[in-house]
Parts: C-alpha cells; sequence; structure tokens
C-alpha cells in the first residue's frame, strides 16, 4: 500500500494502533524509495525517538548509512546534505532549518509522531508543510487526538486541497460522529489503520 502511494506520487497517513509495526512498515518504504530514487529520504521524529530510529535503521537496513542532521555541528548548506541518503532529524531542527531543507531535493519524508503537526498555525506544521518532495507519510497512532481539525490538518499535509479551503473548512467543521464518518470517508482513501 505505502510503496504504491509512493510510486504514484501520493501522501499517506499511517495510522496503525501501537505495536502493529509502523516503523518497520515506514523502513521498508525507505527501502523501496532509496531503489528508485537518488535523492535523498527525510525523517522527522520528535528528538526523544531519534535513538530508536537509529537502532531500527540499523538493524532493518543495515547497508545505509543515516545522517543525523542534528545539533551544533549539523550542515549549514544543501550541498553537505544532498548526498546523504537518509538524512534523520528532529521537527525543532526543521524549523530551524527549513530553509535549507526546501533547497534539498527530497524523495521521501516521513514524520514520526505525526499527531505534533495536528495544529495548522504551528511552526512544526509549516515547516513540513513548506516542503516540496514526492510523497510525504505521516505516521501516528492518533490521526485524531481532540478534535476532528486534526485530521483535516494531517491530511491537507500529505494532500494538500482534498478535504478544500482548510480554513474555511475548520470554521464549517461540528465535532459530531456523523461529520466524523464523514470526514473519514473523505480521507479513508489516505489512511491505513489497523
Amino acid at each position: 500500500w505505502l510503496t504504491d502511494y509512493f510510486d504514484n506520487g501520493l501522501g499517506a497517513l499511517l495510522c496503525d494502533e501501537m505495536g502493529l509495526g509502523k516503523t518497520f512498515q515506514a523502513i521498508g518504504l525507505i527501502a523501496h524509495a532509496l531503489m528508485g530514487s537518488d535523492t535523498p529520504v527525510l525523517i522527522v521524529a520528535p528528538a526523544t525517538l531519534v535513538e530508536n530510529w537509529k537502532n531500527e535503521l540499523a538493524m532493518f537496513l543495515p547497508s545505509v548509512a543515516i545522517h543525523e542532521h542534528l545539533g551544533s555541528l549539523r550542515a549549514a548548506y544543501v550541498n553537505d546534505l544532498k548526498n546523504h541518503r537518509v538524512i534523520l532529524t528532529t521537527y525543532d531542527t526543521l524549523i530551524r532549518d527549513a530553509s535549507l531543507f526546501q533547497e534539498l531535493e527530497i524523495s521521501l519524508i516521513l514524520c514520526d509522531e505525526a499527531q505534533a503537526l495536528k495544529s495548522r498555525h504551528s511552526q512544526r506544521h509549516q515547516a513540513i508543510r513548506s516542503l516540496s518532495c514526492r510523497s510525504k507519510v505521516l505516521i501516528t497512532g492518533t490521526p485524531v487526538e481532540n478534535r476532528l481539525t486534526d485530521l483535516v490538518a494531517l491530511v491537507d499535509i500529505v494532500h494538500p486541497g482534498l478535504l478544500g479551503d482548510p480554513e474555511l473548512f475548520e470554521e464549517l467543521l461540528v465535532d459530531t460522529p456523523n461529520e466524523a464518518r464523514e470526514i473519514g470517508q473523505l480521507a479513508s482513501p489516505l489512511i491505513l489503520r489497523r
């Protein structure tokens, strides 16, 4: 499912519940993306999950070197990044270096714990949305934390405009079970949740 979406230049939401292997599935997608492209894959995760990503990638994709774009000694120029196959960074670092990543040609962006992007007005959301690439995949076990607008914001990253103008959509949206079903039906082609 993920590789078909990637091959067709579409984004997706990987929303399986905890413990069903979202990270492992994402690594499979990374391997697929690397086979068909010379441009890097960007993984964005909370700082608390950087070590986990490094460990999982080392275990399941050991032949690929991971470049960590973190800390005070991180790359300052796009030429320092473009020859890396997989780049791992945090949301906060991405915000600080958004202009650098906007210059970089990227094949795939994976955002872990993507519920961090649920607010359309947050710097995190705007930084991810500003990046262009073939496919963006958001990974979260909780696509709706508090309100239906959480899901609307995530869908707008992976498929801008699918639900219309996000601001107008949010104004008209009422958190009811009926509207949840309707939004779920509209967004369901982009969501894998088991």
